[in-house]
């Protein structure tokens, strides 16, 4: 952005100095009452002041051309960016809903393993209980299991572009 900046100075100086010769050319012109002796180092002047103004103009060309690939490649990484933190919002929206699920599953495994150790205190252990209980720590472990999951294919995803990039 420093070289364009320092382009556009070089094109407003070469402006300025257009301004100046021709306002000094119209000045001439008045004073002399148009006369013919100071045309030929005039129209000299002009020539080389229009071939600056030319030069400059493709210099202004290009800098439109180069400031137009850069907004393209900007362009370009912002609708990256964009698309990856909402994959990342994504991502994380699913591993919350499995770690509150797990939360959930714990809490249960938690009751179920109070009211069993309190069964077995008053030796009223039946068949039931023991089920109610384990099959609460089976969806607790799949919970965990989901959880786990959601957080290695979140890695995964991280370190995709990264192992593509590395080719």
């Amino acid at each position: 952005m420093t070289e364009i900046s320092e382009l556009e100075g070089r094109i407003s100086a070469a402006l300025d100095r257009i301004r100046s010769g021709v306002s000094a050319l119209e000045n001439k012109a008045v004073v002399l009452g148009d006369a013919p002796v100071a045309a030929a180092s005039d129209d000299d002047r002009v020539a080389q002041l229009e071939a600056d103004l030319a030069a400059q103009k493709d210099v202004n060309a290009q800098l439109e051309e180069r400031v137009k690939v850069l907004k393209a490649r900007q362009d370009s990484v912002i609708a990256d960016l964009n698309s990856g933190a909402e994959r990342a919002k994504e991502q994380l929206q699913s591993f919350e809903a499995d770690l509150e699920k797990l939360r959930e599953e714990n809490a249960v495994l938690r009751d179920v393993s109070e009211n069993l150790r309190k069964a077995a205190e008053a030796d009223g252990i039946d068949a039931t209980m023991i089920n109610r209980a384990m099959q609460a720590e089976l969806d607790a472990l799949r919970a965990l299991r989901a959880a786990e999951a959601a957080e290695v294919a979140t890695i995964l995803a991280e370190l995709k572009p990264l192992i593509e990039e590395a080719k």
